[in-house]
């Protein structure tokens, strides 16, 4: 079966003749329940998620899954445990993706990425990243060469001194909802930091020269401190 990476003994959920008909709601379906379907390793979950899945083809059920499940089965699937090769996570994947009553979320992008993941020997969020790419133009800024054995993409790299550049100073890691928001950052010349409050970051003004309340993790342009 082609939908089973490992060629057996999984087995994509056969098909019941039944006419799908319009369900109220659709259910997103996490990783493990793919993967006890593909490689028929668990004598209660495996057939769970193939029994899942058949309802989902049948009409019972719609199903949706995400980009980020897709990359964690690739992930898994790849991994020292299991060891399946790119060509037999590609054919597996891509077979389940045309299950009826199942949606893909950016379904095109992926089965490109897949197919980029096996015949190019690259990462597969690089395959993705890459298949996104080539439908939006083609262009991409990395400092990773796997782009440049993606046909129809070009890799660009930063440049520094390329339009304003912002400088900071990473020694902690602040939430990222706590950073200034795109096209918010202060002016250039500006005195701001961000100071840690218990868990949690806030932006301020620093007070004067060598003020310690500030956290050395990041600051805006401007004075700053040791």
């Amino acid at each position: 079966m082609r939908g089973n990476p490992r060629g057996a003994p999984g087995r994509r959920p056969p098909s019941s003749g039944t006419s799908a008909r319009s369900v109220a709601t659709e259910v997103l379906l996490d990783t493990n329940v793919f993967l006890r379907h593909l490689l028929q390793d668990h004598p209660e979950q495996s057939p769970a998620s193939t029994a899942l899945l058949e309802r989902i083809e049948s009409g019972v059920l719609a199903g949706w899954v995400t980009p980020m499940a897709v990359a964690e089965m690739v992930w898994v699937l790849s991994g020292s445990t299991y060891g399946l090769t790119r060509d037999d996570i590609r054919d597996g994947l891509s077979a389940l993706w045309e299950l009826p009553g199942l949606r893909v979320v950016d379904n095109r992008a992926l089965l490109r990425a897949l197919e980029l993941y096996a015949s190019r020997s690259i990462d597969f969020i690089d395959a993705y990243h890459g298949a996104l790419a080539e439908a939006a133009g083609g262009v991409v800024y990395s400092f990773d060469r796997d782009f440049n054995r993606i046909p129809g993409v070009t890799r660009l790299t930063p440049e520094a001194g390329a339009g304003r550049t912002v400088p900071v100073r990473r020694s902690a890691s602040p939430s990222l909802a706590a950073l200034p928001a795109p096209g918010r950052l202060p002016s250039a010349g500006s005195d701001w930091c961000l100071r840690r409050s218990g868990r949690s970051w806030r932006r301020g003004p620093i007070s004067r020269p060598g003020d310690r309340a500030c956290s050395p993790g990041l600051q805006g342009p401007g004075r700053h401190r040791q």
